[in-house]
């Protein structure tokens, strides 16, 4: 048997930010220890057990497998300008006087 061809570039291209990581850490997660989506949700996205790394790696090896697809990447532009001015008020007004709760 030949090696087989990965496709390493593709496999890169997976980051945490693909929502296929957290749907296969929870899915490992649940079946490991039947619990619900919030009780996944509250051990945090650092938390081991919470498998957000080893469902990446697992992403990854399945991508450049051929296997699965590489991560959509998106066209999208998010305008950000809004936001950035909100924050600004924030720090220059503070909370209160921005008009947001926090």
């Amino acid at each position: 048997m030949t090696d087989p061809i990965l496709n390493t570039e593709a496999a890169a291209s997976v980051h945490y930010v693909d929502p296929r990581v957290r749907q296969l850490a929870f899915a490992a997660w649940h079946l490991k220890t039947g619990g619900t989506f919030t009780d996944w949700l509250r051990l945090g996205k650092d938390h081991p057990d919470a498998l957000i790394a080893e469902a990446r790696d697992w992403l990854r090896a399945v991508v450049a497998a051929g296997i699965a697809p590489p991560p959509a990447t998106s066209t999208i532009h998010f305008d950000t300008t809004p936001l950035t001015e909100t924050i600004r008020n924030i720090v220059r007004r503070g909370p209160g006087e921005a008009g947001m709760a926090l």
